[in-house]
């Protein structure tokens, strides 16, 4: 990191490594250190939260990245911004070969991991069928979801790991 990106003035104090469940607890406003079982819990945080995702073409320059910067300073409320590469690595993959196809990224296309609520949502009663659910189902996972439709009517016929736009069984 200090060689890429001295800026940041970034020392090993600063970083943490934690497996993968411990970042989930993280970004989930646990600690890492609690038992992975809050993550079972069905209720939610009273944050007030909104969650965006978009992919861009094109990398944003140094000048973007600083105006970015300076909007978010300007900000009253606390925010926070997360920047995910991909590095060019998923382009070795098939879009059918995994549930997440997002290649080439169009601006209609929705990252699976941030739920946009803005897109669509299943029923609150967890009822939700195939037409409501593929109208948003289809922005963030293109021509698999078809595929993890069949998939979650075998696995999870009873709809028991659900959320808001979790894919629903036929």
């Amino acid at each position: 990191m200090q060689e890429r990106f001295p800026e940041l003035n970034l020392v090993k104090e600063d970083c943490s490594e934690v497996s993968y469940i411990q970042s989930v607890l993280a970004f989930s406003l646990y600690s890492p250190e609690q038992p992975i079982e809050v993550l079972l819990e069905r209720s939610t945080f009273k944050l007030p939260t909104k969650v965006k995702s978009a992919h861009v073409r094109q990398p944003i320059s140094k000048e973007g990245l600083h105006g970015i910067w300076e909007m978010l300073l300007k900000l009253e409320n606390a925010t926070n911004v997360v920047f995910t590469s991909f590095g060019g690595k998923l382009d070795e993959y098939s879009e059918s070969s995994v549930p997440y196809p997002h290649r080439p990224v169009s601006p209609r296309t929705a990252f699976a991991d941030y739920s946009d609520l803005d897109l669509g949502a299943n029923n609150q009663n967890g009822v939700t069928n195939y037409t409501q659910a593929s109208k948003w189902g289809k922005m963030y996972f293109k021509n698999n979801f078809d595929r993890l439709v069949q998939i979650k009517s075998k696995v999870d016929p009873t709809n028991f790991f659900r959320h808001e736009q979790s894919i629903p069984p036929l």
